[in-house]
């Protein structure tokens, strides 16, 4: 997908036999939203980037791209 970062579905789902799984899944969607906000985890609701640490500065975590 040619998406912006970000704009990317966190999740897509197939259902080539068209058989109702999709509203199965819509369903376990809302009540695992429901569970994690209950329990104080909602948070993981959502993507956020990572944060860029010092070591992820280091030549050795961006790879052999990264210039000398």
């Amino acid at each position: 997908m040619a998406l912006p970062a970000g704009a990317c579905p966190f999740r897509t789902r197939v259902d080539p036999a068209n058989d109702g799984s999709e509203e199965v899944s819509d369903a376990a969607d809302r009540i695992s939203a429901e569970v994690l906000t209950r329990i104080g985890l909602q948070d993981l609701l959502t993507i956020r980037p990572a944060p860029v640490t010092a070591h992820c500065q280091s030549r050795s975590c961006r790879g052999s791209q990264a210039p000398p």
